[in-house]
């Protein structure tokens, strides 16, 4: 095939990259685009010996790259734009026999699915599909993991919630964990690929669009996002003891909010003081609070193991 050897960089960033390229048979000179040439003068020189330049028929034209076949299998790891994995039956029948029951008509297969991931990532990668349907990718990658012992993650997302709940979350459920099915009246055990997942419900925006904290907001929603922004992991039950949020690696995760401790003021409680601190639930150990302001001195809070963070510019989105 016929390939373009136009760069992809202004010569201020890649000068090397622009030279006048010279057809050695006749001597027309083709001087570089605004990008550049693809290849370095050194390369260039090694494919115009190889024959690997087309030089066009007239001064006006630009030369291209010869790619043989053999190229593209070695740019492309070997996969071809032709994709014969899989059919929707597939995917139908191995719904059906994961659930025992059919609720979806041609869902995606799985061996597509797994090609597809297989070829554009990585070890470690994260893979998203927000139309999550029946799970198809999220057991594409756990049974890719499995093949290739990687750690390619997933998020799966899925707006309804009865779906999300009983055939996405269920399907992932019983790929890791294995599941039983009926062929021809045998029944048979499919083993597991192992792994895990955590399942979320996706709460309301906490955010408004200049990043403050909507006036809707309750207590306890802010402090869920605080407490896994700040940790990594979620709440489980409620707040342990407001504004005490939780407890996580020996630290506290503290949040004055909505005047938590019952001073509404814009100056009380949603304020860090020493008076405000000393309301605080104990806690023999680092804390981390979160409240619109503090008073404190740098030193006094490095001396009191705290870790101040100014909401709503210091909560992170993970």
């Amino acid at each position: 095939m016929s390939d373009n050897l136009v760069g992809l960089a202004t010569i201020d960033r890649r000068p090397n990259l622009h030279y006048d390229l010279i057809n050695p048979e006749t001597g027309d000179v083709y001087p570089p685009s605004d990008k550049g040439w693809r290849y370095s003068q050194e390369t260039m020189q090694q494919k115009i010996a190889e024959g690997r330049i087309l030089w066009p028929a007239k001064k006006t034209g630009r030369p291209r790259h010869k790619k043989f076949s053999a190229d593209l299998q070695n740019e492309f790891a070997g996969y071809s734009s032709f994709l014969d994995s899989g059919n929707t039956n597939e995917g139908t029948e191995e719904v059906s026999r994961i659930m025992g029951r059919e609720r979806f008509i041609f869902p995606k297969p799985r061996s597509l699915i797994q090609s597809l991931v297989q070829q554009v990532t990585e070890d470690r990668d994260i893979i998203l599909d927000s139309f999550a349907g029946t799970g198809t990718t999220a057991h594409a990658v756990m049974a890719l993991n499995k093949a290739e012992g990687t750690n390619r993650q997933f998020i799966q997302v899925e707006i309804e919630p009865e779906i999300a709940q009983t055939i996405t979350r269920e399907r992932i459920k019983r790929a890791i964990e294995g599941y039983r099915w009926n062929y021809r009246g045998e029944e048979r055990d499919e083993p597991g690929l192992g792994g895990g997942f955590r399942y979320c419900r996706l709460g309301p925006t906490l955010f408004d669009a200049d990043g403050q904290i909507r006036g809707d907001v309750s207590y306890e929603e802010l402090a869920r996002h605080v407490f896994f922004s700040e940790t990594g992991e979620p709440l489980t039950g409620t707040p342990a003891q407001p504004p005490l949020v939780g407890l996580h690696k020996g630290s506290g995760v503290y949040l004055l909010f909505n005047g938590v401790l019952g001073d509404e003021r814009p100056d009380g409680g949603n304020l860090l003081t020493r008076q405000v601190l000393a309301q605080l639930p104990a806690h023999d150990g680092p804390k981390v609070i979160y409240a619109e302001g503090c008073t404190l001195s740098a030193d006094y809070l490095t001396r009191h193991q705290i870790n101040f963070r100014q909401t709503p510019y210091q909560i992170r989105v993970r």
